[in-house]
């Protein structure tokens, strides 16, 4: 059995891949991914505990897609309060 396959959840090597994916979202809108770190970190926490039970090489998938997701959802997040405070919403 594949190492991958036998262990499950996400290991520390695995969430820089995370980090990179959530940051090209972020730079592919022209926003700067240091303004997000804060939601990041509180992300990735959730998605590492969401994922524990997965085996390894499905962990990284799902929490790539969940990374992935979450990134978009925050970008809106953000126009729409920001939308909300100047009134344009």
């Amino acid at each position: 059995m594949s190492p991958l396959i036998a262990e499950k959840g996400l290991r520390q090597k695995d969430l820089p891949k995370l980090r990179e994916r959530f940051d090209t979202i972020i730079r592919q809108v022209n926003k700067n991914p240091q303004d997000f770190d804060d939601y990041y970190k509180k992300e990735e926490q959730n998605i590492t505990m969401q994922v524990k039970e997965l085996f390894r090489e499905e962990a990284i998938e799902k929490a790539l897609e969940m990374v992935e997701t979450s990134a978009r959802f925050e970008l809106v997040r953000k126009d729409v309060v920001r939308g909300m405070l100047d009134g344009t919403i």
